[in-house]
């Protein structure tokens, strides 16, 4: 394995388990020729195999913990990754594993979120949008729901909206789904979103998206995507976006950049961006009067894991944003969230 040659040690270590079918070293090594070919049902077995010969190997614990990950069965894999951290409390790396399982085991998660708005000229009163979801997480998809309340200084300033989301998994990646519904004029009418991401190697990520959306009584088409690669901790992407409207074409974009922690749910992010996106929530309700105006926007913030279950965020942005007559304004928003995983 270490000469480059895994399908010729594989059988070289296959021979050996023939005569010796509890050789440790064999089984190890075949293991580790498994995990890098991503044979994950195949190492799992063999984890299985090491602790039928070694019950309580801190090694094959390990290995099983840490494969049943791989193969996104994090509700199995965190008892054994918590027998490990019981029975070998000096294992650091076992304990940072049993962590994110015992985070990523959690099937359930509700949270609230809170965005204010203020302007310079203030002549326009703040705007308050504040919701609350519910997300499930299966071993094919996670499924959810959201109920959002605004109020915005516009006629019929008040109202709801009711979306359904779900993350279909696939076997190199996963899907964004997203329908909203609101009969209130601070909120699309109508709002359906789909995203495909996929997994390109060595660290790579690709998006294509669709949005439609139902504003001001128009229907808008956007098509775009994303390009992104992991550096480290560090996770860098570009978005641009192209919505058409009545034989018109606008696009928009963003620079993205994430800089993660331990654990998946911690990092702080930067963002800038030019025009009016599709999936900005605060600005929606007025995607047909900004699409054809020109705006420059920023956004940095943080969230973190608290007490393992507990996840917190701050974050804030400013939006240059281009008025009817050529006017400009500033728009700041604060938003702060809070989620439980249980």
């Amino acid at each position: 394995l270490r000469q480059g040659y895994p399908d010729s040690a594989k059988k070289e270590f296959r021979d050996v388990r023939a005569l010796a079918p509890d050789n440790e070293r064999a089984i190890n090594e075949l293991f580790a020729i498994e995990d890098q070919r991503k044979a994950y049902e195949e190492a799992l077995s063999l984890a299985d195999t090491g602790l039928r010969y070694f019950p309580a190997s801190e090694n094959f614990l390990f290995k099983k913990a840490a494969v049943l990950g791989s193969l996104n069965r994090p509700i199995e894999a965190y008892p054994v990754a918590a027998e490990l951290v019981k029975k070998y409390p000096q294992n650091e790396k076992g304990k940072v594993l049993a962590d994110d399982l015992y985070l990523i085991s959690r099937q359930n998660r509700i949270g609230v979120n809170y965005n204010y708005t203020f302007f310079d000229p203030s002549a326009t009163r703040p705007w308050n949008m504040g919701s609350i979801f519910y997300m499930r997480e299966e071993k094919y998809a996670s499924i959810g729901a959201r109920i959002s309340y605004a109020d915005r200084s516009v006629i019929g300033g008040r109202g709801y909206q009711f979306e359904l989301e779900a993350y279909p998994k696939h076997r190199r990646g996963y899907s964004y789904i997203n329908l909203a519904y609101s009969n209130s004029l601070i909120f699309p009418n109508f709002r359906f979103g789909y995203s495909l991401y996929q997994d390109l190697n060595k660290g790579w990520e690709g998006e294509l998206a669709v949005r439609m959306l139902q504003a001001g009584g128009r229907d808008f088409y956007t098509l775009g995507g994303s390009i992104g690669r992991y550096v480290g901790k560090y996770w860098f992407s570009v978005r641009p976006f192209v919505t058409t409207h009545s034989g018109s074409f606008y696009a928009t974009g963003a620079l993205n950049m994430r800089r993660y922690f331990e654990e998946r749910d911690s990092y702080i992010y930067a963002v800038i961006g030019t025009g009016v996106s599709p999936d900005d929530r605060g600005r929606q309700f007025e995607f047909n009067s900004r699409i054809n105006l020109s705006s420059y926007n920023a956004a940095v913030g943080i969230q973190q894991l608290l007490l393992r279950t507990h996840i917190a965020g701050v974050g804030i942005s400013y939006n240059r944003q281009e008025l009817v007559g050529g006017r400009k304004r500033n728009e700041f928003d604060v938003n702060l969230s809070w989620q439980i995983r249980f």
